[in-house]
């Protein structure tokens, strides 16, 4: 039955959709049930230290498997209630629905891309999880964050891994625009082994992910008609940022010394219970990059590794506002520094202040 607890995300997705057709103010409640709901959930609910290795694995991998259906109905639900009340929906409504779609589309088909784009021994997982990447015009992340953002987690040559001291807003256009620089070198030179094809061709995933995005940008203006290329543009922001602000937080302060092995110490695990189960383990992520092969119901909790205060939409809330993120993490860092660390990477911290 532990297993279910994985259902969270597909609920949410259904009524979301449901939200989504109702119009109004209803287009809010998505966004602001995961803003507030899963920041109680997290501080009221114990901890989330068990094993989930032991349910049915094919219905974990149902589960996981059924978000792909799911978001593109939550996207269609959207977009149809946006043309159907174009001329009458007011300033906070539209602002209530981009926060609610833009959200919905990080908490859920983001994090599961993030699985999925793993199993690089199963293609069709890989497609689905690019899929689920294109609404944030984000399909390179499934080249990068395998290939160049595990092998280089908490190093300076790493756009993904946040500096000490840098703010979540700056992070976002250094990893947004890093992280593509790196997902193009990766394919170059893999194309490069493989016969020397031309990075222009469409055998460079980085370009054909771009087609995938625009397929979605399609169905946008299908259904919107030409504001739909603009409404697009605004949901993959939105959701491009809260990827980004996930990544932030994630390995925030964190350093390794370029060559030494990737520890659970070098990424910040979380053990609050909505946030484990909504995000598919993703809160284990310490023990992920330590060993990122595992599916994600073979993560463990890691009480060693360095831990959130908080559940994860909580830490997103507060790295919006770096003096009091900054604070909130100081003791967390100094205690990582002074119980975790190793020498060096002690004298890293010092030298990666912003």
């Amino acid at each position: 039955m532990s297993s279910l607890g994985f259902s969270l995300p597909i609920i949410y997705l259904l009524v979301s959709s449901l939200c989504f057709l109702s119009g109004g103010l209803w287009m809010s409640l998505p966004g602001l049930f995961l803003l507030i709901g899963s920041v109680i959930f997290d501080a009221t609910l114990p901890f989330d230290k068990a094993s989930h290795d032991k349910g049915s694995k094919t219905l974990l991998n149902i589960l996981l498997y059924s978000t792909l259906p799911g978001v593109y109905l939550a996207i269609v639900c959207f977009n149809i209630e946006m043309a159907k009340s174009s001329h009458s929906i007011s300033v906070i409504e539209t602002i209530g629905a981009y926060f609610s779609i833009g959200l919905l589309i990080a908490s859920t088909a983001t994090t599961v891309a993030h699985e999925l784009v793993h199993r690089v021994g199963n293609p069709w997982a890989v497609r689905a999880g690019r899929w689920l990447l294109a609404p944030t015009l984000d399909t390179s992340f499934a080249i990068e964050h395998v290939y160049g953002h595990h092998a280089n987690v908490a190093t300076r040559v790493d756009p993904a891994s946040a500096r000490y001291g840098e703010t979540v807003y700056m992070f976002f256009l250094r990893s947004t625009f890093g992280g593509v620089r790196s997902a193009w070198h990766i394919e170059t030179q893999r194309l490069a082994k493989r016969g020397g094809k031309s990075a222009w061709s469409f055998s460079n995933r980085v370009l054909s992910g771009q087609l995938m995005s625009l397929c979605v940008l399609a169905l946008f203006v299908a259904i919107q008609g030409p504001v739909g290329a603009l409404s697009f543009l605004a949901v993959a922001v939105v959701g491009k940022f809260y990827l980004e602000a996930i990544n932030y937080v994630e390995h925030y302060g964190l350093v390794r010394e370029i060559g030494k092995p990737v520890e659970p110490r070098h990424s910040w695990n979380c053990m609050h219970r909505f946030s484990t189960r909504f995000l598919f383990n993703l809160t284990r992520h310490s023990h992920h990059h330590a060993k990122g092969y595992l599916p994600y119901w073979k993560l463990q909790s890691q009480e060693s590794a360095p831990n959130f205060p908080h559940g994860y939409m909580l830490m997103l809330v507060l790295s919006m506002f770096p003096p009091v993120f900054k604070r909130c993490m100081a003791p967390h860092l100094e205690h990582w520094v002074n119980h975790l660390a190793t020498e060096a990477e002690r004298t890293l911290v010092l030298q990666r202040a912003v």
